[in-house]
């Protein structure tokens, strides 16, 4: 039997490990690689050649240019376009990628460490190789085979190298996160591709894949890192494993079918009403909706359904999403294209690919991102955007003197789905530093200031969000509250301290309140440089684009006074069309403890929010009331005055 034949076989037994998306624009892409162009990230063209290719990425500075050149990005469209159109140049250009990298890479030995040659990876391997999600090089290798680039000899030659870069990658593998999930799903993936040859890296790598499930994955089912992209990525791979194990009882595979249903909850939750991911993190995502939304979302919905279905779980789809373990929390208010949806991120740090951005918001409504999380910039950390996009003045946020949150957890301190309200707390209590965030502080925290951030969200539904903040900070230093728009026009308040956005689309009213604060001023941030202020990621790519941000200042007290907290009220509303709501905003003190914001609106009506300042104790008597709860939620008009919710305090 020939490689071909074997290879056909195998997805005969097991499909699972042959996966057949169609690439995207692929016949581009195709076309391209033929006349020795490679894509990176889908848009830049690179000229490589297709054999004498220098793998160490000369081409282009930049880290992941080298990561997708040893990837074989091109691979998987001069696959499908030989298939698709006959062509034999498709495939005479894949042979030569194929033999050029293989003509210049020696067999790697199992102790020449994780990086054995210029431009290589374990990640670079793996994702090479191919696994549950890509086909790799068997993964494509049975459709090359009926070209007649492609003899047996080749074939053969091209097998021993899979072989030895397993043999490298098994005795080589990550220590932790997606590149450790990659590198085993490879190693199982390849030995149930060709089981008779490469069979023996099946039991090892199933046995860790099950480790790495029960760790990586965290109770609530969101993956470590906390990213929509790289969760979905390892959400992929779990769920593939664990309906191959379902189907094959033979594998020892050992998936908790909770916890996998569970991982598809965080996706479902996260995915946004136009079918894109929360921006949380290492995220890059679409900001606004378009043709293709209500089919990507209903697409989500439809595999949340059949996971709950085959794991024997309620079909239950909750408006509110709550991961406490993530220290993440989603809304919506319903599950087509034009609902509104708000996300909260109070996470725990969750390695390179998070973001100094606890506590931050992201908000969509009327079909677009209004309050975006303002993604990744860039991987390559030479470009100063790069650590100034994972920074915590990017984000929807307080810190202090511009600096960036400690690489450390913040916690979800509640999660309250009630009748009438969200509620919703978080606390980051590390202080903010001088120094950029990269991959990690590798160039040092610099100068740290102490702060502590608590912040309460009220989602008044389905109506608006009321935000209090309390950052305890050193009296000398100032402290600012950003809030992040997409690029679009923007009025601000006459007294500065708010700003509504003018799409023709979905809009936000915002309206900031100093509760006990220093003077505060406001200012519009847009494509600053100096520093990198009012800028989000332009999607695909390693682009950016200028977007406003509304930056208030609350100037620093003496410092005398030691430390001393700030507090503010931030009402946002958000709305469809151009008309903006009208509705005033006032925030006061009732006495040493206790604050209360009053909402008023146009139509006569008011919410009201009267609570302590960390929501740590009960509000006693105050302001007219006598309760034990620490926050209280009302509403008033000219009948009278309903309690919409409760909640009690949560001290520590």
């Amino acid at each position: 039997m020939g490689i071909r034949e074997e290879l056909i076989a195998a997805a005969g037994e097991t499909p699972e490990v042959f996966p057949e998306a169609e690439p995207a624009d692929w016949r581009r892409v195709a076309d391209l690689a033929v006349s020795g162009v490679v894509l990176f990230y889908g848009v830049r063209e690179v000229r490589t050649g297709r054999r004498g290719i220098d793998y160490s990425g000369g081409h282009l500075a930049h880290q992941e240019w080298v990561a997708q050149l040893n990837r074989f990005v091109q691979l998987p469209a001069l696959r499908w376009a030989w298939r698709a159109t006959g062509d034999a140049e498709y495939a005479r250009a894949a042979r030569d990628y194929l033999e050029d990298w293989l003509d210049a890479r020696r067999p790697y030995a199992p102790d020449d460490g994780p990086l054995p040659a210029p431009g290589e990876s374990t990640l670079n391997a793996a994702v090479r190789l191919g696994g549950l999600r890509s086909g790799g090089w068997l993964g494509v290798l049975a459709d090359l085979l009926t070209s007649e680039a492609f003899d047996e000899a080749f074939a053969e030659r091209l097998v021993g190298a899979v072989g030895w870069q397993l043999d490298w990658l098994s005795a080589n593998l990550p220590p932790w996160g997606n590149w450790r999930v990659a590198a085993l799903d490879a190693l199982f993936s390849q030995a149930l591709r060709l089981p008779g040859r490469l069979g023996g890296h099946l039991g090892p790598a199933a046995e860790k894949l099950n480790v790495e499930f029960a760790s990586q994955v965290l109770p609530d089912g969101a993956h470590v890192e906390r990213s929509a992209g790289y969760h979905d990525w390892m959400c992929r791979v779990f769920l593939q494993l664990w309906r191959l194990a379902r189907r094959r009882g033979d594998l020892p595979l050992a998936l908790d079918a909770g916890r996998v249903a569970r991982m598809h909850a965080y996706t479902l939750h996260h995915t946004k009403p136009n079918g894109a991911g929360c921006g949380f993190n290492d995220a890059r995502a679409a900001l606004r909706t378009d043709a293709g939304s209500a089919e990507r979302l209903a697409r989500v919905v439809r595999e949340h359904r059949e996971v709950l279905a085959a794991a024997g779980r309620e079909d239950d789809l909750p408006a509110a999403g709550l991961f406490p373990d993530a220290g993440h929390v989603f809304y919506r208010t319903g599950w087509g294209a034009d609902d509104l949806w708000w996300a909260f991120d109070a996470g725990g740090y969750g390695g390179g690919h998070t973001h100094c951005s606890r506590l931050s918001v992201e908000m969509h409504n009327g079909g677009r991102t209004t309050l975006p999380d303002p993604g990744i910039f860039d991987y390559e950390m030479s470009n100063p955007f790069a650590s100034a996009g994972k920074g915590t003045p990017a984000h929807s946020t307080m810190n202090v003197e511009l600096g960036n949150q400690a690489d450390v957890d913040a916690r979800l301190v509640r999660a309250e789905d009630l009748p009438g309200a969200v509620v919703v707390q978080g606390r980051y209590e590390a202080g903010y530093w001088s120094g950029p965030f990269r991959w990690s502080f590798d160039l040092g925290r610099g100068r740290g200031s102490f702060g502590a951030h608590d912040r309460t969200i009220v989602w008044v539904k389905d109506r608006a969000m009321i935000v209090l903040d309390w950052l305890a900070h050193d009296a000398g230093a100032p402290a600012y509250l950003h809030w992040v728009s997409d690029d679009v026009p923007i009025a601000p308040d006459a007294d500065g301290l708010g700003m509504t956005t003018g799409d023709e689309a979905g809009n936000v009213r915002i309206r900031v309140r100093p509760i006990v604060a220093g003077r505060a001023s406001a200012a519009i941030r847009r494509g600053e440089k100096d520093p990198l202020l009012g800028w989000v990621s332009a999607g695909r790519g390693v682009a950016v684009r200028p977007a406003p941000l509304l930056q208030c200042r609350f100037e620093a007290r003496p410092a005398g006074r030691g430390v001393a907290p700030t507090e503010c009220a931030t009402v946002i509303v958000p709305f469809a069309g151009t008309a903006a709501p009208g509705f005033e905003v006032e925030a006061a003190c009732l006495d040493v403890a206790t604050r209360r914001v009053t909402v008023r609106w146009a139509d006569g009506t008011r919410d009201e929010v009267t609570c302590t300042a960390r929501l740590d104790r009960p509000i006693r008597e105050a302001g007219g009331l006598r309760t034990a709860a620490a926050l209280v939620l009302a509403r008033g008009d000219g009948s009278g005055e309903r309690t919409l919710a409760e909640v009690d305090p949560a001290p520590g």
